[in-house]
């Protein structure tokens, strides 16, 4: 049973509407003050959430959820073998286009992300999180739609 959140009819009908068939947008970011009860928002409306609804949780304070950690947190909830993609790209990125990516590699997943992600220039960075992020929403529309 749901609980009830007084004035966030708006806001629960968009995140109930992530995971219904037809929904062609299916990220959400909740913006506002501290305490203002997103969180608390988010968890009672995923007691109505399907068990074939995959969430990856993440709270986007200032720098302490990193891209890293977001692509990593992905890869452990879906499977890293449904992000071939993005798994190829950091393996580009990161050690070269012949790595041999298996079960030793993606180990250390994380850290050759972070290591993909770095580079001399803040353009480079740009562009570098850019590709990966591309990658990553290419394997999300191919695993998830």
């Amino acid at each position: 049973m749901s609980a009830y959140i007084a004035d966030y009819t708006p806001q629960r009908e968009a995140i109930r509407a992530l995971w219904q068939q037809d929904c062609a947008k299916r990220i959400l970011l909740l913006r506002g003050d501290s305490g203002s009860g997103k969180t608390h928002l988010v968890n009672a409306c995923r007691e109505d959430m399907p068990g074939s609804v995959r969430y990856i949780p993440g709270q986007l304070r200032g720098a302490a959820v990193s891209v890293a950690e977001i692509f990593s947190r992905a890869g452990s909830t879906l499977g890293w073998g449904r992000l071939k993609n993005l798994t190829r790209q950091v393996a580009e990125m990161a050690e070269g286009p012949r790595v041999k990516i298996d079960r030793n590699w993606l180990v250390g997943i994380k850290n050759h992300i972070q290591v993909a992600l770095q580079a001399e220039s803040i353009s480079d960075r740009h562009e570098r999180r850019a590709q990966l992020t591309d990658a990553w929403f290419e394997d999300l529309r191919i695993c998830c739609c």
